[in-house]
C-alpha cells in the first residue's frame, strides 16, 4: 500500500487564521447572546422583584458572558504564545514565528 504524502500543510497560515477567527466570532455572538438573555430577565425581574428563577437566570447569563470572554481572552493568549514562540521549550530557543515555522514544515515536506 502507498503512503500518502500531504502536498499543503493541514495547519497551513491560512486555515489557522481562519480557525482563530472563526473561534472569536463565535465567542462573541455567545457573549451577545448571554447579554440579550441577560437584559430579558433584568425585565422580569424589574417586573417582579421578588422573582427568584429570574434572578437566578440573570446570575447564570453573567456567567455565559464571561465564559465567552475568558475563551476570547485564552485565544489571544494561545496565539501571542504561539506566534512569539515564549512557551517553556520555544524560549531558549529566541523569538521563532509561528508562520516561519510552518514554512519550513511545508519547504521539508516538499523537499522530503
Amino acid at each position: 500500500m502507498a503512503t500518502y504524502k500531504l502536498k499543503n500543510s493541514p495547519i497551513d497560515a491560512h486555515r489557522l487564521n481562519k480557525q482563530i477567527k472563526e473561534i472569536l466570532d463565535n465567542s462573541k455572538s455567545d457573549r451577545e447572546m448571554a447579554i440579550l438573555a441577560y437584559n430579558y430577565f433584568k425585565e422580569m425581574v424589574d417586573e417582579n422583584d421578588s422573582d427568584a428563577a429570574a434572578k437566578n437566570c440573570m446570575v447564570e447569563c453573567l456567567k455565559l458572558a464571561q465564559t465567552a470572554r475568558n475563551n476570547s481572552v485564552k485565544m489571544a493568549e494561545t496565539l501571542y504564545k504561539m506566534l512569539y514562540n515564549l512557551d517553556k521549550k520555544g524560549a531558549s530557543q529566541g523569538s521563532v514565528n509561528l508562520f516561519d515555522m510552518l514554512e519550513t514544515d511545508k519547504e521539508k515536506r516538499l523537499n522530503g
